[in-house]
């Protein structure tokens, strides 16, 4: 009995020796297997990372960029595209005059004809308006019609006389309608400020003379024109023309 159990235990003992051989033998092969693969990996990761790694912030961006920018234009062919256009505005442009009252003001409009044919532009001013109060003023404009050839630029100068009809303070608006083929308008606002003060005063007659004394020891006193005289024209205006180092009349 004790030589059969001997038997049955070696034999146990020599199948598991025989599987733990076995899967030592298949771990090994599947470590070599991948260390094989990744050898084999190596240069093609590492050409990879060296790439990005050269790559700076900038070049990134506009790698992103371009990106973007084929994929937006992929995604509009793929959908129909259709171009728009807006309108331009009916006022070409807004001329802006700050006056007093008695001043003038004027500015100078160009028109371009863009047709190719001959357009005949007339100018049609409306009257100023403000709060709701409509003057019977209006911008002057010279002249009152102009035309361009194809391609032609023209210009028209455009006016206002600041009278007593207008408010001291007040602001007023007002259009010249530009019509061709078609109507646009030139907008005018009007800024009148309160009556002018008093800049500048000072005296301005005769000649002025400085005088300084001769020498400390001779007790004279010299004097000189302070100004060159202008010759003046008319008996009645004559200035006599003082010679400045005799201090002789001329």
């Amino acid at each position: 009995m004790a030589c059969k159990g001997s038997s049955a235990t070696d034999t146990i003992n020599q199948a598991s020796n025989n599987a733990t051989q076995w899967l030592s033998d298949y771990t090994r092969m599947n470590l070599e297997l991948a260390q094989s693969a990744v050898k084999a990996f190596t240069p093609v990761v590492s050409a990879w990372t060296s790439w990005y790694q050269s790559l700076q912030p900038s070049q990134l961006s506009n790698l992103y960029e371009s990106y973007t920018s084929n994929l937006a234009s992929l995604a509009r062919s793929a959908i129909c595209d259709i171009p728009t256009t807006d309108c331009p505005p009916k006022c070409a442009c807004t001329i802006n005059w700050d006056a007093s009252p008695g001043e003038f003001r004027k500015s100078t409009i160009q028109i371009h004809n863009t047709s190719k044919d001959s357009i005949t532009y007339t100018f049609v001013p409306k009257s100023f308006k403000s709060c709701g109060k409509t003057l019977n003023s209006s911008p002057g404009v010279v002249p009152q019609s102009i035309t361009a050839a194809p391609g032609e630029t023209v210009s028209a100068v455009i006016g206002v006389a600041v009278g007593e009809e207008f408010q001291s303070g007040t602001a007023y608006d007002a259009e010249i309608l530009v019509q061709g083929k078609y109507e646009r308008c030139v907008k005018v606002v009007l800024n009148v400020a309160c009556a002018c003060d008093t800049a500048c005063s000072f005296d301005q007659g005769d000649i002025p003379y400085k005088v300084r004394a001769d020498s400390w020891y001779r007790h004279f006193q010299c004097s000189e024109p302070c100004f060159e005289a202008i010759p003046q024209t008319g008996s009645g205006n004559q200035v006599p023309v003082v010679n400045p180092v005799t201090g002789v009349n001329a």
